[in-house]
Protein backbone atom coordinates (compact mmCIF):
# COMPACT_ATOMS: atom_id res chain seq x y z
CA UNK A 1 0.00 0.00 0.00
CA UNK A 2 1.44 3.39 -0.91
CA UNK A 3 1.53 6.19 1.64
CA UNK A 4 -1.27 7.93 -0.28
CA UNK A 5 -3.79 5.09 -0.10
CA UNK A 6 -6.23 5.08 2.80
CA UNK A 7 -6.89 1.70 4.39
CA UNK A 8 -10.56 0.75 4.39
CA UNK A 9 -11.99 0.74 7.91
CA UNK A 10 -15.57 0.22 6.71
CA UNK A 11 -15.46 -3.50 7.44
CA UNK A 12 -14.69 -2.84 11.12
CA UNK A 13 -17.88 -3.12 13.21
CA UNK A 14 -16.33 -1.25 16.14
CA UNK A 15 -15.36 1.59 13.81
CA UNK A 16 -18.86 1.68 12.32
CA UNK A 17 -20.33 1.93 15.83
CA UNK A 18 -17.89 4.73 16.69
CA UNK A 19 -18.83 6.68 13.54
CA UNK A 20 -22.54 6.25 14.31
CA UNK A 21 -21.99 7.54 17.86
CA UNK A 22 -20.06 10.55 16.57
CA UNK A 23 -22.81 11.29 14.02
CA UNK A 24 -25.38 11.26 16.82
CA UNK A 25 -23.29 13.56 19.02
CA UNK A 26 -22.70 16.02 16.16
CA UNK A 27 -26.46 16.14 15.49
CA UNK A 28 -27.23 16.54 19.20
CA UNK A 29 -24.55 19.02 20.20
CA UNK A 30 -24.35 21.16 17.08
CA UNK A 31 -21.35 23.00 15.73
CA UNK A 32 -19.65 23.94 19.02
CA UNK A 33 -16.30 22.22 18.43
CA UNK A 34 -15.35 22.06 22.11
CA UNK A 35 -18.72 20.61 23.09
CA UNK A 36 -18.57 18.02 20.29
CA UNK A 37 -15.02 17.05 21.28
CA UNK A 38 -16.11 16.58 24.89
CA UNK A 39 -19.18 14.62 23.82
CA UNK A 40 -17.26 12.15 21.67
CA UNK A 41 -14.29 11.63 24.02
CA UNK A 42 -15.95 8.69 25.78
CA UNK A 43 -16.92 7.09 22.48
CA UNK A 44 -13.31 7.35 21.28
CA UNK A 45 -12.02 5.82 24.50
CA UNK A 46 -14.50 2.94 24.20
CA UNK A 47 -13.51 2.33 20.57
CA UNK A 48 -9.80 2.29 21.40
CA UNK A 49 -10.33 0.04 24.43
CA UNK A 50 -11.91 -2.54 22.12
CA UNK A 51 -8.41 -3.14 20.80
CA UNK A 52 -8.67 -1.26 17.54
CA UNK A 53 -5.44 -0.82 15.67
CA UNK A 54 -5.28 2.25 13.46
CA UNK A 55 -3.42 1.14 10.31
CA UNK A 56 0.18 2.35 10.09
CA UNK A 57 -0.39 4.39 6.91
CA UNK A 58 -2.89 6.48 8.91
CA UNK A 59 -0.30 7.15 11.63
CA UNK A 60 2.80 7.71 9.51
CA UNK A 61 4.56 11.06 9.85
CA UNK A 62 5.79 12.98 6.85
CA UNK A 63 9.43 14.07 6.82
CA UNK A 64 8.76 17.60 5.56
CA UNK A 65 5.38 18.76 6.85
CA UNK A 66 2.40 18.17 9.08
CA UNK A 67 -0.04 15.56 7.83
CA UNK A 68 -3.52 14.54 8.89
CA UNK A 69 -5.16 11.30 7.80
CA UNK A 70 -8.92 11.42 8.40
CA UNK A 71 -10.35 8.07 9.44
CA UNK A 72 -13.81 9.09 8.22
CA UNK A 73 -15.38 12.06 6.47
CA UNK A 74 -19.15 12.40 6.86
CA UNK A 75 -20.99 12.50 3.54
CA UNK A 76 -22.59 15.81 4.49
CA UNK A 77 -19.24 17.26 5.61
CA UNK A 78 -20.45 17.73 9.19
CA UNK A 79 -17.36 16.10 10.66
CA UNK A 80 -14.18 14.28 9.83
Amino acid sequence: MSTHETPDLTMDTAFDEFVAAVEQEVRSVGDDEQAVTSAIAGHLQTWLERGVVIPEPLRAPHDDHYVMYPLHVAEDGSFS
